[in-house]
């Protein structure tokens, strides 16, 4: 049995092989066998090594396709018979001859399984880098026995000798990568073994500077699984100085930007890099202090004209120079890498600009919008015209989100197949003193967390869901193919938004966290400018009703949501007859509604209530004074041209409205249905379309002529009341049945 067994993979180097060898046939320490494993090459590397072992019979030359240098070293630990382990690459040489014995007897001495000396790094034109030119872990100022958690370095495993003994028990080989396989390695066997003895002489010498990497695909893709590797067994073994030391290196590091921008057409190699990134452990990096705003690698990435983001994150800015910072960070540091901040300067007149320059400058997800002030809808939709991603979130730039806040919703989408992604809130007062205010009070209770997991979507959870969108993640390409956008110039936006959003969700996600922090100000973004303009801004709520009506309208939408529609309704008169100051203003505004809804769709009490003059009948307002003079008939409106008031007739979905002298008369057309529907009208007979008689529930239907008449029948009332007395009384007989055969039983 040798003492030490030498590895090295060769793969068309006959340039520097020769000087390789011989460090190695030279050495004082005899009793080495020298494995030489050739990958393929298409030199005369072979060549050499066949000449060398015809005249030293410790060579052992095996042979194999090319698979690269860590398959090749497996494949030498798998015959390998030495006590020790060394591993030299074969453009390397060893700096002297007495190396390896120097490396086994000190071994065999303090009886470790790992040890190893300072490097010697030989450059093109035959001098040496100063130590101070290398990384410090390359050299060792003394001798001893160093514990690997203080030392926490991934590189130059090549100047160590490992116990094969050790190496077999813990199962230890190199992973088969074409590229950064020895790192993982190295951070393995040092794991396991704890510790090793240093010596300060050195005991490697590599040849640096003097050959270019072909990137290709395969060899970026290992690079980054190797990265990954690393990361994952710092993690586990608590090596945050290296965790964080590997992350800086490879974010910031030419060398691995130039592997992505070599092969940045391969899908594989972007979603890879990407996965890289996105599995950062961000406690881990703030635990060191270490910046984690993403440069060059991700940088390759983004540029690409075939990258997509998961998420795109939508920031609008307008005056928040003092909050702005804490809102980026919290998104920069987000643990989903995968995103695009999309921050939208919307005519900012503070330092906001500047600081949103600064962060760009750090971290190329962030992409600035320069707009004139527009308000905040403005802002967003300017964001979404811009957005990319497969989902879109939004964040106000004066609040902050938690760190795993898109990867949490992005499982929650991927996992459940939903439409929309809610979470919790934090209300957070700037002023501490007003952490009890009613205000904030009422927003901490219409935030608590009300619904947790999945759920098919139904207007039941509209009154248990909340309507801002900044706690919320939505599919990016249902609002751009349904054109939803925000009202622009109006407050509650967000109303809007989601009321429009829902009716295209068949299921929705709510996590049980609370991801997002509101902070609740007085001047809070965006907002001051327009209260201003609307100091009764409760009735801005009417006109946000009415685009949601006639989107509705538009989209052939009313009557499949018309139970959605009237509870919108409700929530939008409670707010203008109680919450409103100026009632007679919001009285205005609600007959203004009322000219455009149809109450025979929507079936709304309350509305019918108010169109009768009942105001007083509905229970929230029974207390409350209205103006006498205003009173209510959709009809009259000064603004109808003479012409119309005398006569005028137009169609209204599948109503015929005919105006004759001021008197609306409206009416249900078959010819109009069956257009909606799309059916022939050849398909009906003659003397259908003259004349027919159809009862339906409580109401007589007589078409003359294709025009529909709808009249309540009061025979028709009194048959359905006998029919309902009549089913009670059956569910009473058999339930006294029943009631009796417990007892008899």
């Amino acid at each position: 049995m040798s003492k030490v067994s030498v590895i090295i993979p060769v793969y068309n180097v006959e340039t520097y092989l020769r000087e390789c060898l011989d460090s190695v046939v030279n050495q004082t320490l005899k009793d080495i066998e020298i494995i030489c494993v050739d990958d393929g090459s298409t030199d005369n590397s072979l060549s050499i090594l066949q000449e060398y072992a015809q005249k030293d019979d410790r060579f052992i030359i095996l042979e194999q396709k090319n698979q690269g240098s860590g398959a090749a070293r497996n494949r030498g630990l798998g015959i390998a018979k030495g006590d020790f382990i060394a591993f030299m690459d074969s453009d390397d040489f060893y700096p002297s001859a007495t190396t390896l014995e120097t490396l086994y007897n000190t071994a065999k001495d303090k009886d470790v399984a790992i040890c190893g000396g300072s490097v010697k790094k030989y450059k093109p034109d035959g001098t040496y880098m100063q130590p101070s030119e290398m990384e410090c872990e390359y050299t060792f100022e003394t001798e001893g026995y160093v514990d690997y958690k203080d030392y926490q370095f991934d590189y130059g495993y090549w100047r160590f000798i490992y116990n094969r003994k050790f190496l077999g028990d813990n199962n230890i080989e190199f992973p088969n990568y074409r590229r950064q396989q020895d790192p993982p390695f190295f951070i393995k066997t040092m794991t396991a073994a704890k510790k090793f003895y240093a010596i300060s002489e050195p005991t490697y010498t590599y040849r640096v500077s003097y050959k270019t990497v072909v990137w290709d695909e395969q060899k970026t893709l290992d690079t980054f699984k190797g990265i990954e590797d690393c990361l994952k067994q710092c993690e586990q073994n608590g090596f945050g100085v290296l965790y964080s030391n590997i992350f800086q290196r490879v974010n910031t590091g030419n060398w691995f930007a130039k592997a992505v921008k070599d092969v940045i057409w391969s899908d594989k190699v972007r979603k890879q890099v990407i996965k890289t990134f996105s599995n950062i452990n961000q406690d881990i990096l703030a635990e060191q202090g270490v910046d984690s705003t993403l440069h060059e690698v991700y940088k390759s990435i983004i540029e690409h004209p075939k990258y997509k983001p998961v998420v795109s994150v939508i920031v609008p800015v307008y005056n928040v120079e003092k909050y702005l910072g804490k809102c980026l960070d919290s998104i920069v540091n987000q643990t989903l890498k995968d995103l695009e901040i999309i921050c939208v300067n919307d005519g900012s007149p503070d330092g906001s600009l500047k600081i949103l320059k600064e962060y760009a400058a750090k971290d190329c997800r962030i992409k600035i919008i320069n707009k004139k002030n527009g308000g905040l809808s403005s802002a967003r939709n300017a964001g979404l015209k811009h957005a990319t991603g497969d989902y879109v979130g939004f964040v106000d730039s004066d609040d902050w989100i938690e760190p795993k806040t898109y990867e949490a919703a992005y499982l929650a989408v991927k996992n459940n197949n939903v439409e929309m992604v809610s979470w919790g809130a934090n209300i957070v007062a700037e002023d501490g003193d007003s952490q009890t205010s009613e205000m904030v009070i009422d927003s901490k209770r219409y935030h608590e967390i009300k619904l947790t997991g999945l759920h098919d979507w139904s207007y039941e959870l509209y009154n248990k869901s909340t309507v801002t969108v900044w706690n919320k993640l939505f599919k990016l390409s249902l609002i751009k193919d349904k054109k939803i956008y925000f009202p622009e110039g109006l407050l509650h936006e967000d109303n809007e938004f989601i009321a429009k959003y829902l009716i295209y969700c068949k299921k929705v996600c709510y996590l049980d966290k609370y991801y997002y922090n509101y902070l609740q100000r007085k001047d809070s973004i965006m907002g001051k400018e327009i209260v201003e303009k609307n100091p009764n801004k409760k009735i801005v709520l009417a006109k946000i009703y009415k685009n949601i009506y006639l989107y509705y309208k538009r989209n052939n939408a009313l009557y499949e949501h018309r139970q959605l529609l009237s509870l919108i309704l409700d929530k939008t008169l409670w707010h203008l007859l109680v919450l409103a100051e100026d009632k007679s203003s919001s009285l205005k505004e609600i007959r203004k509604l009322a000219k455009i809804i149809d109450n025979n769709i929507l079936n709304n009490h309350n509305l019918f209530l108010i169109l009768n003059n009942k105001i007083n009948e509905i229970p929230y307002a029974k207390d409350i004074k209205f103006p006498e003079q205003i009173r209510f008939n959709p009809d009259n409106d000064k603004y109808i041209p003479f012409v119309q008031k005398v006569f005028s007739s137009k169609n209204i979905g599948i109503h015929k409205v005919i105006c004759i002298f001021g008197i609306k008369i409206k009416l249900k057309s078959k010819k109009l249905i069956r257009r909606q529907q799309g059916v022939p009208e050849m398909e009906y007979s003659f003397a259908e379309r003259i004349f027919s008689v159809k009862n339906s529930d409580v109401r007589k239907f007589i078409t003359i002529l294709g025009v529909k008449f709808k009249f309540k029948s009061q025979k028709l009332i009194q048959r359905e009341q006998i029919n309902n007395l009549e089913h009670r009384l059956n569910n009473a007989e058999k339930e006294l049945k029943l009631l009796r055969e417990k007892i008899n039983a």
